[in-house]
């Protein structure tokens, strides 16, 4: 388990009354009283895609901080309501232009280096895409680039590193 701590919040986003402290299912709990509202901290989920073409794999290097100028697997993180799927296709679609055919979940990982949403979940999903013009969200990256497996390429993320050296150990 992670040693991080969640958002310390003191009052009801509810009804705006006071927080209290109670003891439930043996942990620490903040509740209203007022509202009988608990507040149950909990992580946020991130969703990858790891797209393969000719011993090359589809990275994008980051615009911005964490990690700028750094290569990365389009990602983002899940939206309310969707499924990591849903992310995937609309993560490749804004970073690579590309369009999903299919996805394989390849691993569950915890972030260990995100001070955006410490502790997330981040789903990597094989993918299969459609399309071969090349296209990526200005706002947040510089460039989306097919790079060779067997030449690590400067990856911030430790997840996205660990990933990139799983591919090379298999080609």
């Amino acid at each position: 388990m992670l040693k991080i701590k969640p958002p310390d919040y003191k009052f009801c986003p509810f009804c705006g009354g006071k927080l209290q402290v109670r003891l439930e299912e043996e942990r620490k709990r903040k509740y209203c009283s007022a509202c009988n509202w608990t507040y149950y901290p909990h992580v946020a989920g991130s969703a990858a895609a790891v797209i393969i073409r000719k011993g090359k794999v589809l990275m994008v290097k980051r615009k911005r901080e964490p990690y700028k100028n750094t290569w990365t697997f389009p990602a983002g993180f899940v939206d309310f309501g969707e499924h990591p799927t849903e992310t995937l296709a609309r993560e490749i679609a804004e970073e690579t232009g590309l369009k999903i055919k299919k996805a394989e979940l390849i691993k569950v990982l915890q972030s260990v280096d995100d001070p955006r949403s410490p502790g997330h979940f981040l789903f990597f999903y094989r993918a299969q895409v459609s399309g071969n013009k090349l296209k990526t969200d200005k706002a947040e990256n510089t460039n989306v680039k097919w790079k060779d497996i067997k030449k690590t390429p400067k990856i911030g993320w430790k997840s996205n590193r660990y990933i990139f050296k799983l591919l090379k150990n298999r080609n």
